[in-house]
């Protein structure tokens, strides 16, 4: 009881003073003025205690999402503060081993439950306060389960946008266990969604979703899928084909619907003994896959890695071959795989399982080889295509690979949001540098 005590307890909000100090700088660069240099200026929000941009987070897709977004605003000379909870919670609700945690009882979903209503108060006040004591042409927020607090900014008329990374009412309640009843979670959801001045979707499918569980109307849902700092990836070397073998690589927080165990099932299938995986990452299947290992008898070609940080995540897969993203067709269709993008900014080709977001990538000529989730055969099938095919795929994922950083990166991104805002009459419109490959 102890440890939930400690893992439920509620982040303080930092003591009202001046804006330079009220609200934290996530990505470690101090932030411009509040409208300086005459362009525009957002307060970002992120309300979900676990969610943050701290290395030791479990959650690296949300971490990197959230620094992604404030780089391309800031790079498209966007003055942006930020509030977000997820950097000043315990290292139990936030750091490794936090999902399982969270998800070990109905207890504990229940306490998590009452903490996030809680939590939700205590930082509207902050946010409220924020936007007493200074003028924003915008607030953008990351939606979190319980979570709205861009209504404070509804209130005071300014424009509010809420990006939306899946329905979390359905996903906290089926495919995490993370919250103790689907009803509430959806309730809470439908009354931020119905409130923001614009929904910012990383999916078109996902989209859908949203116009048909909650009948928002489609003309406030704006598709936007995800981005790359592809800057990260610039010192990951081409692939090589002079090895005997092939290296299959994962990065990511391990969840059923990542598929990784059908790929394990598909290596052990595989007749040749050249192909290998490396998988880094920790979660709630992590302990699963090593019990696979050992019945598959595979510990001569899995490794199992662990987690990695941030910082970690180049080097892994300049380690690799090709990159797996097999995300489970039932869960994972409206996600828009973030680590899709940082695969091919790498340079490295990407095995896939097929859906809007991959589909849509490799009919732009990018690295990708498809298979139907779920299919094991279907997946072997496409390991052997990436085996045999490794040095056109190679020469393919190096010869777009500087495409990913021009075309997909997350200030091209944040560019065409601002855009639509704009036609919109959300905001202003300004004149904005034109971007370069690798912002």
């Amino acid at each position: 009881m102890a440890v939930l005590r400690t893992a439920l307890t509620i982040p303080a909000a930092p003591t009202l003073r001046a804006p330079s100090v009220l609200v934290d700088d996530p990505v470690g660069v101090p932030a411009p003025g509040v409208g300086d240099g005459g362009g525009l200026s957002s307060l970002y929000l992120s309300g979900g205690a676990r969610v943050g941009t701290r290395t030791d987070t479990e959650s690296l897709g949300p971490r990197s999402h959230i620094v992604g977004v404030i780089d391309g605003l800031r790079q498209e000379q966007v003055a942006v503060r930020s509030v977000i909870v997820g950097d000043r919670s315990s290292p139990l609700v936030a750091g490794p081993g936090s999902d399982r945690r969270m998800q070990s009882g109905r207890v504990t979903r229940l306490a998590a439950d009452v903490a996030r209503q809680s939590l939700r108060w205590r930082t509207r006040r902050e946010v409220a306060g924020i936007l007493d004591r200074a003028d924003f042409d915008f607030v953008y927020e990351r939606y979190s389960l319980y979570q709205d607090l861009g209504v404070e900014a509804v209130k005071r008329q300014v424009p509010w946008v809420l990006e939306v990374n899946a329905l979390l009412s359905v996903e906290a309640s089926r495919h995490r266990r993370a919250t103790s009843s689907l009803h509430l979670a959806r309730r809470a959801e439908l009354a931020a969604l119905s409130r923001a001045d614009l929904l910012v979707c990383v999916s078109e499918p996902l989209a859908e979703m949203v116009v048909n569980v909650h009948k928002i109307p489609r003309d406030r849902v704006y598709v936007l899928p995800n981005g790359v700092s592809a800057e990260r990836f610039e010192r990951c070397a081409p692939v090589s084909d002079a090895g005997p073998d092939l290296v299959v690589g994962f990065v990511g927080a391990l969840y059923a619907w990542q598929e990784l165990d059908l790929l394990l099932h598909a290596v052990r299938r595989d007749t040749t003994g050249r192909i290998r995986v490396r998988i880094a990452g920790g979660g709630v299947a992590g302990a699963r896959l090593t019990e696979l290992v050992d019945e598959l008898g595979l510990h001569d070609r899995v490794e199992l890695l662990g987690r990695v940080t941030p910082e970690g995540v180049p080097a892994f897969l300049d380690s690799v071959d090709v990159g797996f993203a097999g995300h489970r067709v039932s869960s994972g269709t409206y996600f828009s795989p973030l680590k899709v993008w940082e695969y091919l900014a790498a340079g490295r080709p990407v095995l896939a399982s097929r859906h809007a977001t991959t589909e849509s990538l490799a009919g732009e000529g990018f690295a990708l080889d498809l298979f139907e989730a779920g299919d094991v055969d279907d997946l072997g099938a496409g390991l052997q295509r990436c085996l045999d095919a490794r040095t056109s795929m190679a020469r393919q994922a190096a010869a777009t690979r500087a495409r990913i950083g021009l075309e997909h990166s997350w200030r091209a991104r944040v560019r065409t949001l601002l855009d639509e805002m704009a036609a919109r009459g959300l905001v202003r419109s300004t004149a904005r540098t034109p971007a370069v490959a690798g912002e």
